[in-house]
């Protein structure tokens, strides 16, 4: 697992029970959390996707996941041969 991405107020980060969150560092409350196929291997990344800010973390069953910055609505998922984690 990778360390956590700090993005204005909110904290993203992945656990290995396969729990993504986010999570207001102000009032410490959850934004959003999303349960995975499998544990959380990489650091969270910011970028956009369909013209939304975005957060992708990969998994150690081989997915990459995308989920909406704002809300945690899945965007999209892919499949890869094996665990995917951060350099």
């Amino acid at each position: 697992m990778g360390s956590p991405l700090v993005d204005g107020n909110v904290v993203y980060f992945g656990t290995t029970a396969g729990l993504a969150y986010a999570i207001d560092a102000v009032v410490g409350s959850i934004v959003w959390t999303k349960e995975l196929d499998g544990g959380v291997t990489s650091m969270p990344e910011k970028g956009m996707l369909g013209g939304k800010n975005a957060i992708f973390m990969g998994s150690d069953e081989g997915a990459l996941y995308v989920f909406d910055a704002q809300n945690g609505k899945l965007l999209w998922k892919w499949f890869g041969k094996g665990k995917l984690g951060s350099p």
